[in-house]
């Protein structure tokens, strides 16, 4: 993980994506960058949800998704705006930390996948699939899961993604549905692991998998717990 400082205005464009929390928090909140001041910017929710009330001063943890990094910083609530959705002004971070350099982040992780070979891509989004299998591994550009019986590279898949989400995560689940291709098919002690790209995910649906990888990647980082994960480029 490299550490360095950037041009900060030049991540804190007008319409960045970007998740925000407090640091004592540890739920991330949807917000977009909507303007830049001399020392500090502006973000406004992307939608009107119940984010708790945040004061001046409270201390907060920002991330930045970018098509070839993400990245992450400390900063602080300078004030809030009367709008419609939250909207806060937040104070320039001095510092940016880069903590990926390629897009997606392949994690492994063990979640539920159901899923059904169909004939075009066009058949997607109708299809329930019907099997069911546990991943090895997730990025925000595909995933791997074992499977009893061989599948041919090129094979289509509908897919549903079961991802775990909020703070009671073992009960609470997102169903993510994405259009596959089968990249690749290897054996190894009788199992089958599958890799699979996604052809057609809602970007939604791809952020939240990348916030959950990192939310993972966090957890682990502080518990000084070790994990296998990997990086890949797509």
């Amino acid at each position: 993980m490299s550490l360095f400082q950037i041009q900060n205005k030049d991540l804190l464009l007008p319409k960045t994506y970007c998740k925000i929390k407090t640091t004592d928090g540890s739920d991330y909140y949807d917000f977009v960058v909507e303007g830049l001041l001399e020392d500090a910017f502006i973000v406004q929710a992307l939608k009107k949800v119940d984010i708790p009330c945040w004061r001046a001063t409270d201390k907060i943890n920002v991330q930045i998704l970018t098509d070839s990094a993400i990245y992450e910083f400390s900063s602080a609530i300078i004030c809030s705006i009367n709008a419609s959705t939250p909207t806060y002004v937040l104070e320039m971070p001095q510092q940016i930390n880069r903590i990926q350099r390629r897009r997606y982040v392949r994690y492994d992780y063990s979640l539920t996948l159901s899923f059904s070979p169909i004939d075009s891509e066009a058949q997607w989004k109708s299809i329930c699939p019907r099997l069911h299998a546990k991943t090895i591994n997730i990025s925000g550009g595909g995933l791997c899961f074992t499977w009893s019986n061989p599948i041919r590279e090129k094979t289509l898949l509908a897919i549903t993604l079961n991802l775990p989400y909020g703070r009671d995560a073992a009960a609470n689940e997102i169903p993510i549905k994405a259009l596959g291709e089968v990249k690749r098919c290897t054996l190894h002690n009788g199992i089958y692991s599958i890799g699979v790209q996604f052809k057609e995910i809602d970007e939604r649906n791809r952020e939240q998998i990348i916030s959950f990888i990192f939310e993972q990647m966090r957890k682990n980082a502080k518990s000084r717990l070790s994990y296998a994960w990997n990086i890949n480029l797509r």
